[in-house]
């Protein structure tokens, strides 16, 4: 049987998502699981949680039915072949398979043939943007979001322990000391944002300050637009995790560039992945293919409920 399917796997350290689609640009499955980091959680265990995400993909992913595999990491492992090799030992053998760095291959996961732009909102702050030209810039700001413990510290020290919502914050914190630190993190992203919605004035300070972070973010990337309607794609634990401040994010983002085209995107890491494997067989992106892309991710993201207050991709 002629091998016409293609996988993406995105791994962000945490989770992997994994997209399967064909030489059109539909996507047939998709799936979450643990990380397939070989260098944070050793080869054994991501050997495991591998082998966990292609049996969940089902019989599409044999190894037999693919044509092209792509996996995203972020920086730092896409240099160790070897490790790399041994993972994917008695797992996908018989595909060809290509290692891609993490954030070069996300903004492919915007399904727009123009100027697109990606904001990564979760332990970091990164901003990806590629012009018309076929350039790409990066921004980041590693310290952006990720230690809300120090955001909470940072709002006791000003505002005192006992002023309005302090206490629940304290509290939140003082939860989360003895988890991991995703755990950590995870918890204090939905106990923050939970807060901000109940109306808590501390959580709701901290909510807005972190989406404000975020614009700047895209304000400083903004220069190197060249076009009025950009496309600008949202991404990450925080950012699609938390309404109040993926609300706050757009209502800025609309007053700034009323223009703009924005779209929440939770599978665009994998989507990505998946488009370069496309790619690497010869498959050119263009508009048909990507509109099947957003159709059939649209359907997906209705199916496994990814979004907005059911977020799960940067866990």
């Amino acid at each position: 049987m002629e091998k016409r399917l293609f996988l993406g796997v995105a791994d962000n350290n945490y989770s992997s998502t994994a997209v399967l689609g064909d030489s059109e640009g539909k996507i047939v499955t998709t799936e979450i699981g643990g990380s397939v980091n070989y260098q944070l959680y050793g080869l054994e265990q991501a050997r495991q949680n591998l082998k966990n995400l292609l049996d969940n993909l089902g019989s599409c992913a044999k190894p037999e039915k693919l044509a092209m595999a792509c996996f995203t990491y972020k920086s730092g492992v896409v240099g160790f072949q070897r490790g790399f090799c041994h993972l994917l030992e008695g797992k996908l053998a018989g595909s060809k398979v290509q290692l891609k760095e993490y954030t070069a291959a996300c903004s492919l996961g915007i399904p727009v043939p123009k100027e697109r732009m990606l904001l990564f909102g979760g332990r970091t702050g990164i901003v990806v943007f590629d012009n018309l030209a076929g350039q790409r810039y990066r921004l980041s700001y590693n310290y952006l979001s990720q230690d809300l413990t120090a955001r909470i510290e940072q709002k006791r020290e000003h505002e005192g322990e006992r002023s309005p919502g302090m206490k629940q914050l304290l509290a939140a914190a003082a939860q989360s000391l003895q988890m991991s630190k995703r755990e950590k993190f995870t918890y204090l992203v939905a106990e923050v944002s939970a807060l901000a919605e109940q109306g808590n004035p501390q959580a709701l300070e901290i909510a807005y300050d972190i989406a404000c972070d975020f614009v700047r973010l895209v304000c400083r990337m903004a220069k190197h637009m060249q076009i009025k309607v950009p496309t600008i794609g949202l991404y990450g634990q925080i950012l699609l995790g938390s309404p109040v401040i993926y609300e706050r994010v757009k209502h800025l983002l609309n007053l700034l560039y009323p223009a703009a085209e924005l779209y929440a995107s939770p599978l665009a890491p994998a989507k990505g992945a998946y488009l370069a494997s496309l790619l690497a067989k010869k498959f050119k992106i263009n508009g048909q293919r990507m509109a099947n892309l957003a159709v059939t991710a649209k359907n997906m993201r209705r199916k496994h409920g990814l979004g907005l207050n059911n977020y799960d991709l940067a866990k």
